[in-house]
């Protein structure tokens, strides 16, 4: 049998723990998630922070458990590097942990409808639809979820 592979985008990671439940329930699903491999893809640094982690290699695919972890820094970040690991990872479904993530929901599913890709995308919006949190930025966010139709297409 062969592992499922899920192409994981979260802000912020382990071991980073400011970020709150997002992490706690990332490293939860991995624990749990025997047939799968996870690839996440996160920031090099905690959440409110820019200083790296230490004790990792920014930019590059780093083991943890039986997953994978590439802690982006701010310059490897960009487009390019985004449509580089969708293009040419190897992923049967990508996993979002967020839905108003500019750099690691957004712009992943811009890049997945330009690239015109088929594999699923599993969303995990954790609370933010609900009435209390949409109404926190409210004009900024009704605008992005005035465009989900490039969700359905």
């Amino acid at each position: 049998m062969s592992l499922v592979t899920t192409l994981t985008f979260i802000d912020h990671y382990l071991p980073g723990h400011r970020f709150g439940g997002p992490v706690q329930s990332l490293e939860a699903l991995l624990h749990n998630s025997e047939g799968m491999q996870f690839k996440i893809v996160t920031r090099h640094h905690d959440h409110g922070t820019t200083t790296p982690y230490k004790n990792i290699t920014p930019d590059t695919w780093t083991h943890h458990h039986s997953h994978l972890i590439r802690y982006q820094s701010p310059q490897k970040t960009s487009f390019k590097t985004l449509l580089h690991l969708l293009k040419h990872e190897h992923y049967d479904q990508i996993y979002l942990n967020s839905f108003f993530s500019f750099r690691y929901s957004i712009l992943i599913v811009a890049l997945y409808r330009y690239l015109n890709l088929k594999t699923p995308i599993l969303l995990a919006p954790r609370g933010q639809f609900h009435p209390s949190a949409l109404n926190s930025k409210k004009i900024k966010k009704l605008s992005i979820l005035s465009q989900v139709s490039f969700l359905s297409k």
